[in-house]
């Protein structure tokens, strides 16, 4: 059982952030913006989307650009572009605590997503929907338990693992993101997407709704 931490709007000075808390690793994302974009970055019909990606130490490498890029990528497809032409956003995600490998980024690209959507939340950047991301190792013992949000030491020994990422609307799931690596079966593939649909639907109905519920009060009470 994984342990989860979700705290919005921790930062004074961006417009939405997130500490996210698994497992005792921690991410926290700003957002700044929509806000006027440079003319290099300006796009006449859609928002310019900026993300940017530091690890714990050190600087940043082809690692985190890698991971910006998915990032980016999967962003693109959510946020209401449209609304915000000759605008920008920025995403920052900085690592605090990761127990990661540099040939592994599961649990990075997984924490980097979630937090990403609750920081966004908390800017109010329209979005088309929600969206959910999990990770999933299969153990090498055959007949064993999926495992969710697990340790580096269990991806390391797990058969295969895999960032599932589900964008969810009136409770339909919708696969946006997936990072799979080791040996699988196409069979075994499919469990593993039905299960981590069910987990993505339960972190969505027991933690995002709280989080967006509560957003929407505080905006009701600020606007009234």
């Amino acid at each position: 059982m994984s342990s989860l931490e979700v705290h919005a709007g921790v930062l004074g000075n961006s417009d939405g952030s997130c500490l996210y808390v698994v497992n005792g690793n921690k991410v926290i994302t700003s957002v700044v913006g929509p806000i006027e974009a440079k003319a290099r970055q300006e796009l006449p019909q859609t928002v310019s989307l900026e993300v940017v990606v530091r690890p714990v130490t050190g600087l940043s490498n082809s690692r985190e650009k890698l991971l910006e890029e998915k990032i980016r990528n999967l962003l693109q497809n959510i946020i209401i572009g449209f609304k915000y032409p000759r605008q920008t956003i920025q995403v920052v995600v900085q690592f605090l605590i990761a127990d990661g490998r540099p040939e592994y980024t599961a649990l990075e690209l997984n924490m980097a997503i979630n937090s990403a959507f609750y920081a966004l939340v908390d800017a109010g950047v329209a979005m088309y929907k929600s969206f959910v991301s999990t990770v999933v190792a299969v153990p090498p013992e055959q007949g064993s338990s999926l495992i969710f949000d697990p340790s580096m030491e269990q991806i390391v020994a797990s058969k295969s693992h895999h960032v599932v990422t589900y964008s969810v609307e009136h409770d339909e799931c919708k696969i946006i993101l997936l990072e799979s690596n080791g040996l699988f079966e196409m069979k075994e593939l499919k469990n593993i997407l039905d299960a981590a649909k069910i987990q993505c639907l339960t972190v969505h109905e027991d933690v995002q709704r709280d989080v967006i519920e509560s957003k929407l009060q505080q905006d009701y009470i600020w606007k009234s």
